[in-house]
């Protein structure tokens, strides 16, 4: 038990030793977090409106990205429809050719 007393007192003696050493560092350490956690009570107004406006942007992004997704579904049923027409004019060519090739073997004879 005394041996223990001994330790605790020796150890209490050595912490003493070492605050006093340091004491002027320590002190500069302990105001530089207060001015950090002040500066950070600040700030969080700020940091949360940013947050909350990066969110708000980011879910008009996301409906703009949506627009423009129908809006290539849109065009990609336009192209197949241009295709599709094109498609038929082809097949109109052909059919006036064959047309005037029947009028030219009639015509001669």
């Amino acid at each position: 038990m005394a041996d223990t007393k001994a330790a605790t007192a020796g150890g209490k003696a050595k912490a003493k030793a070492f605050l006093h050493r340091n004491e002027p560092a320590l002190t500069v350490a302990v105001a530089i977090l207060g001015a950090a956690v002040a500066l950070l009570a600040i700030l969080m107004p700020e940091i949360r409106h940013v947050r909350d406006e990066l969110g708000t942007l980011r879910r008009e992004l996301g409906n703009d990205i949506d627009g423009v997704r129908e809006d290539v579904a849109g065009v990609a049923e336009r192209v197949a429809r241009i295709e599709g027409t094109l498609d038929g004019v082809g097949d109109l060519g052909a059919d006036i050719k064959a047309i005037r090739s029947d009028l030219a073997k009639l015509a001669d004879g």
